[in-house]
């Protein structure tokens, strides 16, 4: 009977393709804002990298907390050097649930920027003030500007036609690749107004976002064995298919 020897192919990824295969994945964040004074309210945030070398960032108000009208958004740069070299632009609708009356496109009007962190407001979407600790025991209030501020839409609902629950836009940069690593750790605010059911509340919201989580490699699958005959076997049967053509060359002659 033939001795097989079992020859296991694909070895395990070493360490290194292991990490080289996680860095290649798309960052990711995705946190919420919370007030510091004004009505209860919550804004979620979700920033995303793009394959181009941009970010993704996306806000909405969360209406199962409360209703309310996005006014202004600011955030910070882990590196002061890039805030002047920023191209921020309009992205299209990602919402599923938000209808496009009440989704907002930026333009290049909403847009300020400063290297020196000191935009504590978005033209009249204003994020000054202290934290009402009756009310916000617990909250943090912005010690200081922001390298990005934008307005969004105008003060007053005007018959539901400024009355704005998300909005999303891609920062990239003119010269260098940005990603989420640029935004994590960094202070983000937000101005809401026309908060409530009456829509009468007015909100200030600040929150540090988090690091960018460590991906988790895809477990390897199982390579599977192939069998293959062991050298001694297959010159025993290189042998034999000799001595037959041999036997046979001399049955013909």
């Amino acid at each position: 009977m033939q001795q097989y020897l079992k020859l296991i192919l694909g070895a395990a990824l070493s360490p290194v393709a292991i990490l080289a295969a996680t860095s290649a994945q798309a960052g990711s964040l995705n946190f919420s804002v919370s007030p510091f004074t004004g009505s209860d309210a919550k804004v979620d945030v979700w920033l995303t990298d793009l394959d181009n070398g941009s970010v993704q960032f996306d806000f909405k108000v969360d209406k199962t907390v409360n209703i309310a009208d996005l006014r202004g958004i600011f955030f910070d740069v882990n590196d002061s050097s890039l805030v002047s070299n920023l191209d921020i632009t309009a992205n299209a609708n990602p919402f599923s649930d938000i209808d496009n009356d009440n989704f907002y496109s930026i333009g290049s009007n909403d847009i300020f920027t400063s290297r020196s962190g000191n935009l504590i407001k978005a033209d009249k979407a204003a994020l000054n003030g202290g934290v009402d600790s009756s009310q916000y025991p617990n909250a943090t209030a912005p010690s200081d500007g922001f390298n990005v501020a934008l307005e969004i839409g105008s003060q007053g609902l005007k018959g539901g036609r400024d009355d704005f629950q998300a909005t999303s836009f891609i920062v990239k940069h003119l010269t260098d690749t940005l990603s989420v690593e640029n935004f994590a750790n960094q202070k983000f605010g937000v101005r809401i107004q026309s908060v409530g059911a009456n829509r009468q509340g007015s909100t200030k919201m600040f929150a540090s976002s988090p690091s960018v989580p460590i991906p988790i490699p895809t477990p390897q699958s199982t390579p599977q064995p192939t069998e293959i005959p062991e050298p001694s076997a297959v010159l025993g049967l290189t042998l034999v298919g000799a001595t037959f053509k041999r036997f046979r060359y001399r049955q013909a002659s």
